[in-house]
């Protein structure tokens, strides 16, 4: 009978063992997790530089894990941030923050800054500058207008200097009633986009590419054809004449009376004294 036992009390000790680490493994590891998560904690992170206005996709995103406590607002899982526009730019490695990205119900699609607006204009006579245009770079606006159809009325205007585009279609879109031309969008302020929409709206619109380390604003005024035509002709006469004189007409001087003139002088009185004029001479 005691020879039975034996068997059945080891199989009954190794089950408890099993019994034991299944336990251990499914419910303590479990229970450990949490605080192995706030031990090292991860975000998300930029894998390069991503430029404002553009889609966040998973290859721009990474995780990284530290002990140290994760910054302010920044994302943990690449679905957060999967889809969104970026409303800043973003340097490669820095944290994804909620802040930086457009959220999924607002209108920041092309990232535009709070307090700063968005406006398409046509450009007139640019081809060469739109062809060169990217996204972020920055340009001078010019507005050329005419009261009449004849070309010496017109008049051109730089009305606002240093603005960044935020997207440039090269290829000429048809307008109702207008010539079919290339689009830019700006990125302006309020004010600013009053003043696009205007010379956007009676005016031929230009764009002049900027140097991008260049932030100098000097104040413009208008100039039309004929300042314009003044203003070179005053260019060319301002270059120093020298006025060569003439000189001054030198009277030949007196001869000096011969022996001749004086023996005939002397000869003849009236000579001497020329006859007087008058009631003297009566």
């Amino acid at each position: 009978m005691k020879k039975n036992v034996t068997p059945i009390l080891l199989i009954a000790f190794v089950m408890a063992i099993v019994c034991t680490a299944v336990f251990y493994t499914l419910v303590a590891g479990k229970l450990g997790a949490p605080a192995q998560a706030s031990a090292t904690a991860g975000w998300l992170v930029a894998s390069r530089d991503i430029a404002r206005g553009t889609t966040v996709s998973a290859l721009d995103l990474k995780t990284v894990s530290s002990p140290d406590p994760a910054p302010e607002e920044a994302l943990r899982l690449p679905s957060q941030a999967d889809g969104l526009t970026a409303v800043s730019d973003i340097p490669a490695g820095e944290p994804i923050r909620s802040s930086r990205l457009a959220s999924r119900h607002g209108a920041g699609g092309l990232g535009i800054p709070s307090g700063m607006r968005a406006i398409s204009v046509q450009v007139h006579d640019s081809s060469g500058v739109v062809g060169l245009l990217k996204p972020g770079m920055r340009v001078d606006v010019q507005a050329v207008y005419s009261r009449s159809s004849a070309p010496q009325d017109a008049e051109i205007r730089t009305v606002l200097e240093n603005i960044e585009v935020l997207k440039i279609n090269p290829v000429a879109e048809p307008a109702p009633g207008r010539p079919a031309l290339p689009v830019a969008t700006l990125l302006v302020t309020p004010a600013e986009a009053d003043t696009v929409g205007l010379a956007d709206a009676v005016a031929r619109v230009r764009l002049v590419l900027r140097n991008p380390l260049d932030q100098e604003k000097v104040p413009r005024t208008s100039l039309g054809v004929s300042g314009l035509m003044r203003n070179g002709a005053v260019v060319l006469s301002a270059t120093p004449r020298i006025a060569l004189a003439r000189p001054a007409a030198i009277a030949p001087p007196n001869p000096a009376p011969s022996a001749l003139s004086l023996a005939t002088n002397a000869a003849d009185p009236a000579a001497c004294n020329p006859p007087k004029t008058g009631a003297s001479s009566q």
